[in-house]
C-alpha cells in the first residue's frame, strides 16, 4: 500500500477505473483539487472530503489515511459475473457515495419503474 495519502487516493481511483473528473464529480469538488490531493499539493484535505473519497472508493477512511490496513467494500456477483457500461459504473459509484437517505430515495424510484425488457 502506498505510503502517502495522495498515492492511496490515486491507487483507489485507478483500481475502480475512474478518472479524476469522475471522482471529483462524485465528491463535489473539481478535477484540479483531485489532482492536487493525489500529487500532495493539497495535504490538508478537509475531513468531510476524506470521508467522501473513502466512501466513493469503497475504503475504510482509516485505511485511506494509512492508519489501518485496507478494507475494500466489494459485491458478490453471480456466477459468470456481469458487465457494466460506463454509465452503470458511475451510477453504482454515485449510489455508494450518496447518503443513506439519498440511497433510499434512489431505491424507491427504481423499484417503482418496471424493468427494461432484455435484448
Amino acid at each position: 500500500m502506498p505510503e502517502n495519502l495522495g498515492a492511496r487516493i490515486r491507487e483507489g481511483r485507478l483500481a475502480r477505473d475512474m478518472t479524476q473528473e469522475d471522482l471529483a464529480r462524485l465528491i463535489g469538488t473539481t478535477k484540479q483539487n483531485v489532482y492536487k490531493y493525489e500529487t500532495g499539493i493539497i495535504t490538508n484535505i478537509p475531513l468531510d472530503k476524506l470521508e467522501e473519497i473513502a466512501r466513493v472508493l469503497g475504503m475504510d477512511p482509516a485505511a485511506l489515511c494509512g492508519w489501518s490496513e485496507p478494507v475494500l467494500v466489494s459485491a458478490t456477483l453471480p456466477a459468470g459475473g456481469i458487465t457494466l457500461t460506463d454509465e452503470e459504473k458511475l451510477l453504482v459509484l454515485a449510489y455508494r457515495a450518496a447518503t443513506p437517505s439519498a440511497q433510499e430515495i434512489a431505491m424507491e424510484v427504481l423499484s417503482n419503474h418496471p424493468a427494461k425488457p432484455g435484448p
